[in-house]
């Protein structure tokens, strides 16, 4: 199931999920169209109990050229793959062929109309939750971030030149104050853009949840906020909902006042 708004309504009909609480939230920043898109889904199994939930976020790239339909494109193909493939599979195995699914949807895009939709692309992080595991597939800098015992840090790879500049610094050729400002810190080293994907961070072999973690799935215009700023927000929502820990990363970004802010979108799972 794809749903802009998750999938309150099974939540309000008392279904028992893995995940104490979820929920995402977007805000269109600065700009004129909403080019996020996410879905959560949930396996079909007998009984009340859900024991894995899968969520998946989408930047769509391209400006008006197709960035809204590339990533609802690739969004509603993957969360199809996933469902097809989830039963038997590894969840590893799932997200991955989820991916490719998830490509082949934008290059159909793409095929449609080249002229439109030439240039559109969008990044992807999605990831499948239980109630001890965590298996993620990522592409772009669109950011999985773990909150665990008062710490926020980011779990997925940074496909973009942000982390290379990261590098830069750490090895003393270059000062952190000019990768900070960088014009070209944004620009993306992979995406889903129906070509080969240049670059994949797949988790498939588990990450160990605990009980009390929150988990993050966001697009790049959170990244206004630094590690740390988002840290504190989180530290004064501990006890919250997942919405309103949603809602207060987004009122967050909002208050920088870019005059260019991007979408952003912020997906939070409590485990």
């Amino acid at each position: 199931m794809v749903d802009r708004e998750g999938l309150e309504m099974k939540e309000a009909g008392g279904v028992c999920f893995i995940a104490e609480d979820f929920a995402a939230r977007q805000d269109i920043g600065a700009r004129e169209q909403q080019q996020d898109f996410y879905a959560f889904y949930i396996p079909e199994e007998e009984g009340e109990e859900v024991r894995e939930l899968a969520v998946v976020v989408g930047d769509g790239m391209g400006g008006y050229a197709g960035g809204m339909e590339a990533s609802q494109a690739a969004v509603q193909g993957f969360v199809e793959s996933f469902a097809h493939d989830f039963e038997g599979r590894s969840l590893g195995h799932a997200l991955r062929e989820a991916l490719e699914a998830a490509n082949r949807s934008v290059a159909q895009l793409i095929a449609t109309s080249p002229e439109r939709f030439g240039e559109a692309g969008t990044t992807l992080v999605a990831a499948a939750v239980s109630k001890k595991l965590l298996y993620w597939v990522s592409v772009g800098d669109s950011p999985l971030l773990l909150w665990r015992r008062g710490k926020l840090r980011r779990l997925n790879a940074d496909h973009s030149m942000r982390s290379v500049f990261a590098e830069k610094v750490q090895a003393k050729e270059m000062l952190a104050a000019d990768a900070e400002t960088h014009p070209e810190r944004n620009a993306l080293l992979a995406a889903l853009v129906g070509e080969t994907i240049a670059e994949v961070d797949l988790q498939d072999r588990g990450f160990p949840l605990e009980g009390g973690d929150v988990l993050f799935f966001a697009t790049d215009g959170v990244l206004t906020l630094s590690l740390r700023e988002m840290e504190a927000v989180v530290s004064e929502k501990v006890g919250a909902t997942a919405a309103e820990m949603a809602v207060a990363l987004l009122e967050a970004v909002k208050g920088k006042a870019l005059p260019r802010q991007d979408n952003t979108t912020v997906a939070v799972v409590l485990v």
